[in-house]
């Protein structure tokens, strides 16, 4: 019985393996939204940089 013993241990090598990995696409998810936040962070910060720009230019 040693190769289905030997088959036995390479299958709970695997779920084990699944079961440290499982939240890979979670944690991708999680970073490309973090992405996104940075992306219209930027955004914001160019519309609030052209802001200041022109309040900037109407002071006397």
């Amino acid at each position: 019985m040693g190769a289905l013993d030997d088959l036995i241990d390479k299958l709970e090598d695997l779920k084990d393996f699944y079961k440290k990995n499982s939240n890979l696409d979670e944690q991708i998810e999680k970073l490309e939204k973090i992405k996104k936040l940075y992306e219209e962070i930027a955004e914001l910060q160019e519309k609030i940089y052209k802001l200041f720009s022109i309040l900037l230019s109407n002071v006397p």
